[in-house]
């Protein structure tokens, strides 16, 4: 069970998936990583995507996949 004094949520998984890479602080083009903001599992279970918070140099917020912060999209 991950420390209460952890600044990121804990980030589920399931037994035998790769650890999460902790996204937070790197820079990806204009956005700026500010922590982990949700997980989403797909129904069948097969797929778990972890959502990070963002904002951009404009102030925009929002929730972005790791997947597309690392491939740029």
């Amino acid at each position: 069970m991950p420390s209460s004094d952890s600044s990121t949520p804990f980030i589920p998984r399931k037994h035998g998936q790769g650890r999460f890479k902790d996204l937070t602080g790197q820079r990806f083009g204009r956005l700026c990583v500010v922590e982990a903001s949700h997980v989403h599992v797909q129904p069948n279970g097969k797929r778990t995507v972890v959502y990070w918070l963002c904002v951009c140099t404009c102030g925009t917020v929002k929730a972005i996949s790791g997947k597309h912060l690392r491939l740029g999209r």
